[in-house]
């Protein structure tokens, strides 16, 4: 098998995974699509072969709320050879990205590409502002405290 050949298997494997919330893979597609990357410029930026990325897009995706994700992203980081801070900015801005995406339901998550995080949060507190002015008001002064 040749590098070309070892090379698109690679690939083959990180598409199957990226749209599974288990894998980095899914962190990276979900970065690149935030940030209007392509895979090479990522790679360039972490400083990353593209032997390396595919290690980093098979690991498992540390989980947020969990007492080991720092060391979780420790561990990734040193398999990986990418600088932990920012490996835990990009999973944080994936994550966040995400919750606030999903709390604006319905809206296509591909139309936020290049979009500021700052500018979703002040989206998502609009409408969660304009939904609470919406509430019936009576309904909320019979309500007992």
């Amino acid at each position: 098998m040749d590098r070309t050949e070892l090379e698109n298997m690679m690939s083959g494997l990180v598409e199957k995974v990226k749209d599974d919330r288990r894998f980095m893979a899914h962190v990276l597609a979900r970065y690149l699509m935030i940030e209007g990357f392509d895979q090479a410029t990522l790679e360039g930026k972490l400083g990353l072969s593209a032997d390396l990325y595919f290690r980093l897009a098979m690991c498992k995706r540390p989980e947020k709320d969990s007492p080991g994700f720092a060391q979780a992203v420790e561990s990734i980081s040193d398999y990986t050879m990418v600088d932990v801070i920012e490996l835990s900015h990009i999973i944080r801005q994936v994550d966040s990205f995400e919750s606030i995406t999903g709390c604006l339901a319905g809206a296509d998550e591909t139309q936020f590409s290049g979009i500021s995080l700052p500018a979703l949060a002040a989206a998502r507190d609009r409408i969660n502002s304009e939904e609470t002015e919406n509430d019936d008001p009576e309904e909320t002064e019979s309500r007992p405290d």
